[in-house]
Parts: C-alpha cells; structure tokens; sequence
C-alpha cells in the first residue's frame, strides 16, 4: 500500500499494516474517514461550520454528519463548540 492514498474503505487496514492494531480513538472530518470512525472505539467528527473564523466546508462531509448522527459519534462544530480556532486569536475568545 506504500504510496497509495489511503481514504474511504482502505483507511482501516492502513491504520492496521502502519500499527498492528485498529485505533481506540479517531477523529475525521469528511466522508472518507467513516470506515476508521467506524472500527473506533471512539469517533470523534469535526465539523467545519464556521465561515467567520475558519474556512466553512461541508462539500464531501454530507453522509458523515448523517452517519455520525445515527451511529451517536461524538460531533464538535467549531461554530458552536470552539472557543478559538487559530492560536494566535486565542485571546480574544477568553473572555
């Protein structure tokens, strides 16, 4: 698999060959990543929805927010869940 991308279906047995086990803990952000939510023990889903403090994106998320829901992963909007995305603004979310 060495050079191939390892997206969608392919991910798990990636992760598998790389380090001989299946991840406890993963967290994606699009379609390609819900076969390795789905061998986790815990899924985490980002979901890029915040247009004024991060690119918002969600053009390739669509059956990942759909999965994520059904399946109870646990899902983090940086709009309603990030109190700072860049570093470097961080102190202006401190309030």
């Amino acid at each position: 698999m060495h050079g191939e991308i390892a997206l969608g279906p392919r991910k798990p047995s990636h992760l598998f060959s790389r380090t001989g086990r299946l991840p406890r803990v993963a967290a994606g952000n699009g379609d390609v990543d819900i076969e390795m939510l789905d061998v986790a023990q815990f899924a985490l889903v980002l979901v890029h929805d915040d247009p004024e403090r991060e690119h918002a994106y969600t053009a390739g998320a669509d059956r990942i927010l759909d999965v994520g829901a059904q399946r109870g992963w646990t899902m983090a909007s940086i709009n309603n869940d990030w109190n700072a995305v860049f570093a470097e603004e961080k102190e202006q979310y401190l309030d």
